[in-house]
């Protein structure tokens, strides 16, 4: 009866407020993509003053459409004032092409060692004393130095162009001065002194294990060899190995859940304290930035009360991480997490309620459903960016998904309790065991050579696979006619409703 009432009063408002900010969100995510994947740079007074008075018109003279207009005009304004600096630099990146610079960045990801270099990254560049946006891959050969994220280093390079979300590429540059944070990353010490501890408690002859062990954890790949990183391509598994917000959602459930019985206000600093510490330690890549803002909104509206529209949600994240860094509209790996997730979020409430018509399932069938769903949206963006994919990623991720959290938990425990005689000691037998599964799993299906198909990569047609899942999201939405939009039961909202005639949504 009361959300009979919510329905029939919501009725005097034709738009809830929050269209005006979603409207916004759409305009600057529509102008950072077209801007820097056309690499434009505008005259940016004499288009904000054109475009300001036109939409500010319109607002006036259409009442509320005119309003969405205008919030969807001014999107699209701010994304180029974010855009226009970046641009600028990236064309000057450009010009630097073959040409001799002396350089200064910062390592932004963790570096590798392969075939005898550094393999690392850089956000942005120091030249002349003038900080550029800069994206670089650099490939600077060994010696007698260790390399960690965060380090800055002086190079002498010719700059070759770049790759992928690369502007430049620099090949073999002279190092001139390596300096190391001062002070040093705490979280970063806590890293490398928990790689080392856990390389030591598995052993030299364990080096696969103590690999997948800390992809989970952390994201690290330093200690992965190229054969098993080929095995969880062909296998469908190279997702399990990428801190990501798999292993971020798994880590802030259980503080939720755990310290939710003891207050609402204590689970969800519990759950914030464990985003930032995850976040400080696996780096603020675009897949981490995309978890951290997904899991803080929802924690948000959760304290309060409210859901969040998927739709909805999704757009909010994605605005704030190309506010913090719109060259993320390149980079794969932010492509492959927004697309995984929209799968999870809009597509396995439909095939629930579909195949089901229950929002709760067994275990197996729930798995089932958003590996299908998470897969299909990542297919198009995999094949273009990869000229790849494989179809055992269901039956694999059936297999090793379920028991990663359960290992995740036992390396932790294998570190803290290693100097107790016997407990430490029986952990660490029992993580290898699951660990020795995972790569048992992981090496027989990658021997199905028939289930891995490689084709043609950077095809522009490919994308019109996306037209696949669209089109099933439109027919199980029309067919079920599931509603995405939640309703509240807190007592205060729900009266709230009644007396105003708005129906509280996100």
């Amino acid at each position: 009866m009361q959300n009979g009432c919510m329905k029939k009063n919501a009725k005097i408002i034709k738009y809830h407020y929050s269209c005006i900010l979603i409207c916004f969100c759409a305009g600057t995510i529509l102008s950072i993509i077209t801007l820097i994947i056309q690499n434009i740079c505008f005259n940016i007074f004499l288009l904000y003053l054109v475009a300001f008075f036109f939409t500010l018109f319109n607002s006036f003279v259409f009442k509320r459409f005119g309003r969405v207009f205008f919030a969807v005009f001014a999107g699209i304004i701010f994304g180029v004032l974010r855009t226009d600096k970046i641009n600028r630099d990236r064309a000057e990146a450009a010009e630097m092409i073959g040409q001799t610079y002396v350089l200064e960045l910062i390592i932004s990801n963790t570096p590798r060692v392969k075939n005898g270099s550094w393999r690392f990254e850089s956000d942005s560049l120091l030249i002349g004393g003038e900080k550029k946006q800069i994206s670089s891959y650099i490939s600077l050969p060994t010696g007698d130095f260790s390399l960690e994220s965060g380090d800055k280093l002086i190079l002498r390079a010719a700059p070759s162009a770049g790759f992928g979300k690369y502007d430049l590429y620099l090949s073999r540059p002279e190092l001139i001065l390596l300096s190391k944070p001062d002070p040093p990353s705490f979280f970063l010490r806590l890293r490398v002194l928990f790689s080392k501890k856990l390389e030591q408690l598995f052993g030299a002859e364990n080096q696969d294990e103590l690999a997948l062990a800390l992809g989970y954890l952390t994201g690290e790949k330093s200690y992965m060899s190229d054969r098993l990183s080929e095995e969880l391509k062909i296998a469908g598994l190279s997702h399990i190995v990428v801190a990501s917000g798999f292993h971020l959602g798994i880590l802030v459930s259980l503080a939720k859940n755990s310290f939710g019985k003891l207050s609402r206000f204590g689970a969800i600093f519990a759950s914030a304290l464990v985003i930032i510490c995850f976040v400080s330690i696996a780096g603020l890549s675009a897949s981490i930035l995309r978890a951290a803002l997904i899991s803080g909104l929802s924690l948000f509206a959760w304290y309060f009360g409210r859901k969040f529209h998927p739709g909805r949600l999704l757009l909010l994240a994605m605005v704030i991480s190309l506010i913090y860094n719109p060259l993320y509209v390149l980079d794969v790996a932010w492509q492959l997490s927004f697309a995984s997730f929209a799968g999870l979020l809009l597509l396995v409430p439909l095939f629930k309620k579909f195949f089901y018509d229950s929002e709760k399932l067994n275990f197996i069938a729930d798995s089932i459903l958003q590996s299908t769903a998470a897969q299909l949206c990542c297919l198009p963006l995999s094949i273009y960016n990869f000229g790849s994919f494989s179809v055992l990623g269901l039956v694999s991720n059936l297999l090793v998904s379920p028991s990663i959290p359960v290992v995740m938990l036992l390396s932790v425990l294998c570190v803290i309790f290693a100097p107790v005689i016997g407990l430490g000691d029986l952990l660490i037998i029992v993580t290898k065991a699951l660990l020795g599964f995972h790569l048992t799993v992981i090496e027989k299906l990658a021997s199905l050579k028939f289930g891995y198909f490689s084709l043609e990569s950077g095809n522009i047609l490919t994308l019109l696979l996306v037209l696949i899942p669209t089109l099933l999201f439109l027919y199980l939405k029309l067919r079920t006619k599931f509603d995405f939009r939640p309703l509240y039961v807190r007592p205060p909202l729900l009266e709230k409703s009644r007396k105003y005639g708005r129906i509280y949504l996100c």
